[in-house]
């Protein structure tokens, strides 16, 4: 097998959990964003952090439809897809994005709060999603936040210490 090196950062946090159960909890979500890579402080992938996606209908102009979406004005949202061949030009995946003008089925994106609405010069096709910054999910124990379901074991089965994310 390959290994690739990733640089990572320290968050500030701490990680508990059993392997071999589909969570490992981080004490806060503070310094992580939605999709967000998290590794143990000897370097292993653990997980990435879970939150609720909004899939993409259709594209017009500036015009996002997606059913029922429950985004808000002023919602942060990361925009994300599969391959190059499905992204909406001129958004970057990865990157954070606001949302205004948001209607029950449709929504328009900024670069900043209120700002100027993206208008879309290829509008891409297949899988295209949004993650919320606002419905990142949140376990039943406070201030705990999960991640989705581990990627590999963990050495011991039961890690506890340091949360480290993917450096930007």
């Amino acid at each position: 097998s390959v290994w690739k090196y990733v640089e990572t950062e320290s968050s500030g946090h701490t990680i508990s959990g059993n392997a071999s159960a589909t969570v490992i909890q981080l004490n806060s979500a503070a310094n992580f964003k939605p999709l967000d890579k998290v590794y143990t402080s000897a370097g292993k992938f653990i997980g990435e952090i879970d939150s609720t996606a909004v899939t993409v209908g259709s594209i017009s102009s500036s015009v996002i439809t997606s059913t029922s979406h429950g985004l808000s004005n002023t919602n942060k949202v990361i925009f994300s897809t599969n391959t190059h061949t499905n992204r909406i030009v001129p958004l970057v995946p990865g990157l954070t994005y606001y949302v205004r003008d948001a209607t029950t089925h449709t929504f328009k994106l900024a670069h900043t709060s209120g700002g100027t609405a993206i208008t879309f010069s290829a509008n891409g096709s297949g899988t295209r999603k949004f993650y919320r910054y606002d419905k990142i999910d949140v376990t039943s124990t406070p201030n705990t936040i999960t991640l989705k379901a581990n990627a590999y074991k963990l050495d011991d089965d039961y890690y506890t210490g340091l949360a480290y994310r993917q450096k930007d």
